[in-house]
């Protein structure tokens, strides 16, 4: 499986080893708001695949390695190697209530919104990508996203949640994804327990948000 990175624009971002040949580990930072990063990866067989986001409430990640809180919400967006997207955007959320596979942040609120599915994808090529919400994507991956250009680069004001004060939650441009894939031979994965723990079909990949929209500030 290949783990290569294509960089955006003014992004760090760095490709940790796998643990194993199905097990990856992504981690960066974002310099504005509406930075997307992309990752490849390749199916050799048809499997369950699970993606985890830890920059907003930290956590271990699959490399055993402590990931801060504080990062942005992310929005991450499943692609075949043509660009064209494979079901919905997966939200980050839900806000409010038991977060389940994602942690919460006690400095903001304890609200958890990181982005977590478990999908069922045939053997093949595949792009994931991850960006901030509400950055969100357009279609294939050749539209782009809600705030592709310079003049929103900021529309969060540098990695805020968007919502008005008092409830404005400042965050910063880190971020962390996990990919699991799992073994078609039925032997355990690393935290093999998120697949029974948060699986959902295909048709679920986008997790609900319960904020409307009309309480989000978007300055371009």
């Amino acid at each position: 499986m290949s783990g290569k990175l294509t960089l955006a624009a003014l992004v760090f971002a760095s490709c940790a080893a796998p643990l194993s040949a199905n097990t990856y580990s992504f981690t960066g930072t974002f310099a504005h708001d509406n930075d997307v990063q992309q990752f490849d990866f390749t199916l050799p067989f048809d499997t369950q695949i699970t993606l985890r986001t830890l920059g907003y409430g930290g956590g271990i990640n699959l490399l055993n390695s402590t990931i801060l809180a504080g990062g942005f919400e992310p929005v991450l967006q499943l692609y075949t190697a043509l660009g064209i997207a494979v079901g919905g955007e997966i939200d980050p959320g839900p806000n409010g209530g038991p977060c389940g596979v994602r942690n919460p942040d006690p400095s903001r609120g304890s609200l958890c919104e990181d982005a977590y599915a478990s999908v069922f994808l045939p053997a093949g090529d595949y792009i994931v990508a991850i960006t901030q919400y509400p950055n969100s994507p357009l279609g294939t991956l050749s539209d782009g996203f809600l705030y592709d250009g310079v003049a929103n680069q900021d529309f969060n004001n540098g990695f805020g949640n968007g919502l008005l004060p008092p409830l404005f939650y400042q965050g910063n441009g880190n971020f962390a994804l996990d990919i699991t894939v799992a073994d078609p031979s039925g032997a355990p994965e690393p935290n093999s327990a998120w697949l029974a723990a948060g699986a959902m079909a295909l048709a679920g990949l986008s997790s609900l948000r319960k904020r409307p929209e009309s309480a989000r500030r978007l300055t371009n």
